[in-house]
């Protein structure tokens, strides 16, 4: 094992490779020490199938990698770029990558730019996807129908399928939570959300869902004077919850051991009603506890 030279120390005349790991070290990695290649940058919109035989690629911010050993990539596109795409096929349907590649001339390449190119499969009834060059991100795939003469056009398919990233100790967005759970090597303790969905935690061995919202307090009750119930309002933290959360309140045993109930009722974003009741009143003054939860963004339950 060799220590890497850093890039800002001039006289430890560091090369390139020095810097492509010093950068993989910025960006978050799997549990064997690799890293998590991706864009940085948009989690939709990033591709527009044109009236034209090509694919738009909005500006954005990538992560490429041809392996551990070789460090990282991160470069900008800052400005709409209108990729080519092939004739379509004289028969059948094929599956076009949509890709993007910063070249190397040091490692094998033509040249040392970065580059969005496009990977043709064969055409075929069913086509099957085709292989990308080494250290390319595919970005989306295209399936291109016989007789169509733009990439919008006819029956033809355009599909974002770029998986995105973020700087080491960062929060890993996923389109789905399908393409979230497809994720295994991730490092213990990763956090990840699901966009408009929940944080999960990779746990070493699943994805652990984080709750989206709670809340805890305690409300207090005097005597009822005789009714048989009493209703005290609470009120939740400004803003905690987006849905009317559940709200489980505890019980409480007077001096005789009968057990008084309580409950939640009317219950808002804002806070709910507690209620205790106990046929014939009491007269001494009861504390209870109470939890409420929200799982996810659009529901209480989870």
């Amino acid at each position: 094992m060799t220590l890497t030279k850093a890039v800002p120390i001039q006289n430890a005349a560091p090369v390139p490779l020095d810097g492509r790991r010093a950068d993989m070290a910025k960006v978050v990695a799997n549990v064997d020490g690799s890293p998590r290649v991706g864009v940085l940058g948009p989690a939709s919109g990033l591709l527009t199938a044109l009236a034209t035989m090509n694919v738009a690629v909005a500006a954005a911010e990538f992560v490429t990698s041809k392996g551990k050993a070789d460090g990282v990539s991160i470069f900008t596109n800052d400005g709409t770029v209108n990729v080519p795409i092939a004739a379509a096929p004289a028969s059948n349907s094929r599956i076009t990558v949509i890709w993007v590649k910063h070249n190397d001339d040091t490692t094998g390449d033509g040249d040392a730019l970065p580059t969005f190119g496009t990977t043709d499969g064969t055409a075929a009834a069913t086509p099957t996807k085709p292989a990308i060059p080494t250290g390319a991100l595919e970005l989306g795939t295209l399936r291109v129908y016989a007789g169509t003469s733009a990439a919008n056009g006819g029956s033809n398919v355009l599909t974002e399928t770029y998986q995105m990233t973020a700087m080491r100790g960062g929060v890993v967005p996923f389109r789905t939570l399908a393409e979230l759970t497809a994720w295994t090597s991730a490092t213990s303790g990763q956090v990840a959300y699901v966009i408009g969905g929940n944080l999960y935690e990779w746990t070493g061995s699943a994805w652990a869902m984080q709750t989206f919202a709670e809340a805890a307090g305690s409300v207090t009750f005097g005597s009822s004077g005789g009714a048989n119930y009493l209703d005290v309002a609470v009120s939740f933290p400004a803003g905690r919850f987006t849905q009317p959360p559940l709200v489980l309140v505890g019980t409480q045993a007077n001096t005789s051991g009968s057990t008084l109930s309580a409950a939640a009722v009317n219950v808002t974003t804002g806070g709910f009603t507690a209620r205790m009741a106990f046929a014939g009143g009491w007269i001494s003054t009861y504390t209870i506890p109470w939890h409420a939860v929200q799982m996810t963004p659009t529901s209480a339950a989870g």
